[in-house]
């Protein structure tokens, strides 16, 4: 016998015998009660919009004139990606670290340049229509434009 709450139900009522179409019937009524009760108690909740993950920007000091690619990620409460949000990008210092790029279905994908010595605050901010969040991992990442020192002699004297 199998342990389906709805076939338990039936053997307690009608014993270990085989299903008439009565009780064919009544298991498919029990069956469907089962679903709605289960969807109560459990109701589907659709996506919603929880963070913006930036990736591949730089995380130590880089030089100016260095430019690369760079991603943003709108992710739901389940870590997917939430292809309803919109993501904008932007570097609250331009004039040490620009960013630029475009979004499309959750993901911004845009080229990053270190423009002159300084520190900047890049921050993603993604928006669904209904919620706007501007953190997540890696957001806002802090950005250090340094040129690098370069030894052009050594006195071993």
């Amino acid at each position: 016998m199998s342990d389906d709450p709805a076939r338990v139900i039936l053997a307690d009522v009608f014993g270990e015998r085989h299903e008439t179409h009565f009780e064919h019937r009544l298991l498919e009524i029990l069956e469907r009660l089962a679903d709605a009760v289960e969807a109560i108690a459990h109701p589907y909740q659709p996506p919603s919009l929880t963070g913006v993950t930036l990736m591949a920007l730089p995380t130590g000091p880089v030089a100016p004139g260095a430019t690369d690619t760079f991603t943003a990620t709108a992710v739901d409460q389940n870590g997917a990606v939430d292809a309803n949000a919109t993501i904008s990008v932007a570097s609250d210092n331009e004039a040490v670290f620009s960013v630029t790029g475009s979004s499309d279905a959750g993901v911004f994908s845009g080229t990053w340049t270190a423009v002159a010595d300084g520190t900047a605050n890049v921050t993603a901010t993604g928006t669904d229509g209904t919620t706007t969040v501007d953190t997540g991992a890696d957001n806002p990442a802090a950005i250090t434009v340094a040129t690098p020192v370069v030894l052009t002699a050594v006195n071993l004297a």
